[in-house]
């Protein structure tokens, strides 16, 4: 999973640059790559988007980091990974989920009133 540059010309003959959140797939006829997500107009430096696609790759496998990371890449993460899942929702596809029926816990181990 990276963060890919797209730069598209409008129609004053003026650069808009944009990026992509894109996973690459390995099909039959070889490695193509799979658009996630637009991330349009993103205002984080470049060399910080490995670490945005890494952060947005653990919040999607449900990964706690183990050192704390730049707050703007996190709050980025967080948003973006939210923005795939829900569409993962909308469209019909398998989202993890964990539903815990609270009626049903039972505490174990010490004692308890």
């Amino acid at each position: 999973m990276y963060i890919r540059k797209v730069t598209r010309r409008g129609k004053t003959n003026k650069n808009y640059t944009y990026y992509r959140l894109v996973e690459n797939i390995r099909t039959e006829r070889g490695p193509r790559q799979h658009t996630l997500l637009n991330l349009g107009r993103l205002a984080l430096p470049a060399e910080k988007h490995p670490l945005l696609a890494q952060r947005i790759r653990e919040y999607l496998n449900s990964q706690i980091p183990l050192f704390g990371s730049d707050p703007d890449v996190e709050s980025l993460a967080f948003y973006f990974a939210h923005q795939i899942l829900n569409q993962a929702g909308a469209s019909g596809a398998s989202v993890p989920a964990l539903e815990v029926m609270l009626d049903t816990l039972e505490a174990s181990g010490g004692s308890h009133p």
